[in-house]
């Protein structure tokens, strides 16, 4: 995904970023196929910061304003805003370690003894060393101080926080985001890995490629894999893109791994560069020679490793929805009932979900304190898997397993999430973050790495987190969960869109219930159309459009271009 820093998660609203524009209209319901990847926030132009040497005679307020002004300039290794610095500060300063996000307003004020300067103001991101964007929930004040001395007959900074202190307007000019791609535990689906990264700068490519070969994101690298061999290094420290062709020579370490091996790295490589918008293609060498990766060619694209997709969806894939009580799909346009007991209409059901196959369903019972399973649709039998208070909508990922939520638990006081694998009986997943808090809607990525949780606040209102599912011999957690979206209120429904954004239904700051788009990366968009009355229920999938409904059997709608009914029924839902 591909983007700029159009809103971090807490400050939405703040005046330090862009306004929010509309997301590109999702494709028209029918078969999956490959699309051309949106660059327009690519293309917009790079504002580069022409930074200002020091003049004499600043004073020390004057000097360490002059110095966050420079310091949004890469050039050089920050070489201009270094010159702000004593010889000794200029030498350890680590402009690397990090960037503290903070709104446009921001204060400076010098100590009594004049030789503190503390810059005041509300952080609402960190950007960590390795790209991550972290969202902070806007804090009233913090404070970064910077100690000067003299240097002759200048004011010089001898001491000062590590890392870069930008505005979001900085932030939004000087970085885009691209996503990273590793691996499913014991998967070959591809998972997104976002991070900033400057653009004022030469060498995208490379820098891409280095990110990839030192491993995920602290955040996601314990619900990953990467299939990068040991030791593999790029031969010679650039990725040039010639004619729209990514260049990317290794060492010959990767030689020592596996055809398999090789072809899961490949397509880790491949998606990963054509992230840029100037690659059309990837040829991988060692030591200058063609890698040979099986019977592939020697320069490769998406549709070479297509079975990598992290959006993969069969081709019949389609949505459910729910009329008198049976499941019905949604076949060219028109809601036919299921096959097998969910169709018939003896179990008085809600809120279905399929798996990504088509081969499982669940459901609801019509109070919500059963969930039914049927394995292989025409199977004439239906198990019920779990016997609670009050059930959300099941959630599968690729591979076959259902995840639930029991929202009052068995004590009526805190949350039970419950993980059923395609061939076990349901295991209760640990998420210590989540003790004590009401989930109201839980949502697993495809993939099985990641999941969007609605917790409801203190104030009643649900809210967004995504947290990671860690895979151990001790069993399944979800956690570090970081807040998304946080200036979305109110948020009723959640569903994934695509591998790296979901589609949220909730109020911003406000105003009226209505979908809005929310990367992974923190990234928040409106969804187009005038939002119909009433909206209760919200899905999405790769390449199909959104569809909506609200509490009870009436009119689904659908989005393309605008909202319009397009069936009747209730609960629609895409495979997941």
């Amino acid at each position: 995904m591909t983007g700029s820093l159009r809103a971090i998660c807490g400050s939405v609203a703040l005046g330090m970023l862009l306004a929010i524009t509309g997301c590109a209209t999702i494709p028209t319901a029918g078969p999956i196929e490959d699309g051309e990847p949106v660059q327009a926030e690519l293309d917009e132009p790079i504002i580069r910061q022409i930074p200002r040497p020091p003049d004499p005679g600043l004073s020390p307020d004057d000097l360490v304003s002059r110095f966050l002004a420079a310091s949004a300039s890469f050039e050089g290794d920050h070489e201009v805003a270094r010159q702000y610095l004593t010889p000794e500060a200029a030498d350890v300063w680590d402009p690397a370690a990090g960037v503290s996000v903070f709104d446009a307003e921001r204060t400076l004020t010098l100590d009594q003894k004049g030789r503190v300067v503390n810059v005041g103001g509300r952080q609402v991101g960190f950007i960590t060393a390795d790209g991550a964007l972290t969202p902070v929930v806007p804090k009233e004040r913090f404070v970064d101080q910077f100690t000067v001395e003299r240097v002759g007959q200048e004011w010089r900074i001898a001491k000062l926080p590590s890392g870069l202190l930008l505005s979001g307007t900085d932030v939004d000019s000087l970085f885009r985001s691209y996503s990273l791609y590793f691996l499913a535990p014991g998967s070959d689906r591809l998972v997104p890995d976002p991070v900033f990264v400057p653009v004022g700068q030469q060498g995208l490519a490379t820098s891409l490629v280095r990110s990839l070969l030192d491993g995920p994101t602290r955040w996601l690298e314990p619900a990953v894999e990467t299939a990068v061999p040991p030791d593999t290094s790029l031969q010679v420290d650039s990725v040039p893109v010639e004619n729209n062709i990514a260049q990317v020579d290794l060492s010959t370490d990767v030689l020592d791994a596996d055809e398999a091996t090789l072809r899961r790295f490949s397509a880790q490589l491949v998606w990963t560069l054509m992230e840029l918008p100037d690659v059309q293609g990837v040829r991988i060498t060692t030591n200058g020679a063609p890698l040979q990766v099986g019977a592939e060619p020697p320069q490769q694209d998406r549709q070479t490793w297509e079975l990598f997709d992290p959006n993969r969806l069969p081709d019949a894939a389609a949505a459910v929805l729910i009329r008198r009580g049976a499941v019905h799909r949604i076949v060219d346009d028109r809601a036919v009932a299921a096959p097998g007991p969910f169709g018939r209409g003896r179990l008085d059901l809600r809120e279905p979900a399929t798996s990504p196959d088509g081969l499982l369903m669940a459901a609801l019972s019509d109070d919500g304190q059963q969930v039914y399973l049927n394995q292989g649709m025409t199977n004439p039998n239906v198990e019920v898997i779990a016997k609670g208070t009050d059930f959300s909508r099941p959630s599968f990922t690729a591979d076959g397993s259902v995840w639930l939520v029991d929202r009052f638990g068995s004590d009526e006081q805190r949350s039970t999430i419950w993980r059923k694998p395609i061939d076990g009986e349901p295991l209760q997943v640990r998420a210590p973050e989540l003790r004590d808090r009401r989930v109201q809607q839980l949502r697993l990525s495809l993939d099985g790495t990641r999941v969007a949780v609605v917790v409801q606040a203190p104030s009643g209102d649900g809210k967004l987190f995504l947290g990671r599912v860690v895979r151990t011999a001790n069993g399944v957690s979800v956690q570090a969960l970081r807040p998304l979206g946080d200036s979305i209120d109110d948020i009723r429904d959640v569903t994934w869109q695509n591998a790296s954004s979901l589609v949220v239904l909730g109020r911003d700051r406000g105003t009226v219930l209505q979908p809005f788009e929310v990367g992974v990366n923190s990234v928040v968009d409106q969804v187009v159309g005038t939002t119909p009355e009433g909206m209760t229920s919200v899905t999405a999938a790769p390449g199909f459009n959104l569809l909506a409904s609200r509490r009870g059997f009436s009119d689904i709608w659908q989005n393309d271009v605008d909202w319009s009914v397009y069936l009747r029924g209730s609960d629609p839902a895409y495979p997941g």
